[in-house]
């Protein structure tokens, strides 16, 4: 009798754990969804183009490698 108990109890205790765990994954999710969206929008009118360069001084480096002609061999 006492093992039938246990094991009901194990059981009931693991599917309100789950239960549990599910609520606060939907719940973080949707704040993490919120959040995330927030940080994207900003504060334009409708249709209004921005664009952003990004300033990258760096130079092809020449002494990467050397360009070789070749010849086909038929």
């Amino acid at each position: 009798m006492f093992l039938i108990k246990f094991i009901l109890i194990t059981f009931l205790v693991i599917y309100v754990i789950g239960f549990l765990f599910k609520l606060w994954l939907k719940y973080f999710l949707k704040k993490t969804v919120k959040n995330m969206t927030n940080q994207n929008q900003t504060n334009k009118k409708e249709g209004e183009v921005t664009v952003e360069y990004k300033n990258d001084n760096k130079k092809f480096n020449s002494d990467i490698g050397e360009y070789v002609d070749y010849e086909e061999i038929k």
